[in-house]
């Protein structure tokens, strides 16, 4: 994929070929590389890239959200064990912008992957996510106003009046709790070979083309 200096996708080619993995990089340590606090060596020779990639997530990122893309930051948990396997404790999974970069480039692989199979009229499987029922967003207008919001959500341009809605309250107790109301209200995504976009993402293309094992509990 080529991007130019504003995160616009220029062009893209798919052909089949042998991956060599020049490194194991885990999240930790590609965050480090971004922070420039990076004290080894073993990954010095991946480093540009690194940095370059983080450069790109950042327009990519800022793209999406300008084009009306939803940014619900709801916060992951996980299960913490004893030797025996055993909970013991359930903690807040910490979410580092390695994982926001990794994202980016999943998401930009997926739209290059649904232009290419809708452009040469190859039916396929589109992610798909329909725009939400009008009752959901009433009811979600007024828990917003019982908040002290005054954006109106009845009128056009949802995706970007929802995420004004959002800013409204970033960094506030109420975030969280808005965030899973608005997500609550947003229809199910689902697969189908209609394209008819991807509303929560602001997507006229869009399909799983990356790290499918992870969606696997969607076919259950």
């Amino acid at each position: 994929m080529k991007f130019d200096f504003t995160g616009e996708m220029m062009d893209s080619h798919f052909y089949e070929a042998v991956i060599e993995s020049k490194a194991r990089v885990t999240y930790g340590e590609a965050q480090e590389i971004v922070d420039e606090t990076y004290n080894g060596k073993s990954l010095l020779h991946v480093q540009k890239e690194i940095i370059q990639a983080s450069h790109l997530a950042k327009l990519l990122m800022g793209m999406r959200f300008k084009n009306g893309s939803l940014d619900l930051e709801i916060p992951d948990t996980q299960i913490i064990l004893d030797g025996a396997g055993v909970p013991i404790d359930i903690i807040k999974s910490e979410r580092l912008f390695a994982h926001r970069l990794i994202e980016e480039m999943m998401l930009a692989a997926n739209v290059a992957v649904a232009k290419f199979l809708s452009s040469k009229e190859i039916t396929s499987i589109y992610r798909i996510h329909e725009p939400p029922k009008s009752d959901s967003i009433a009811i979600l207008e007024k828990y917003m106003e019982g908040f002290g919001s005054r954006t109106k959500l009845k009128s056009g341009g949802l995706q970007k009046k929802l995420t004004k809605a959002l800013q409204e309250f970033e960094g506030k107790p109420e975030a969280q709790v808005l965030n899973i109301l608005t997500l609550r209200s947003m229809s199910q995504a689902k697969y189908s070979s209609e394209n008819v976009g991807h509303f929560g993402l602001g997507f006229e293309f869009y399909t799983h083309f990356t790290s499918p094992i992870r969606r696997y509990p969607d076919l259950s």
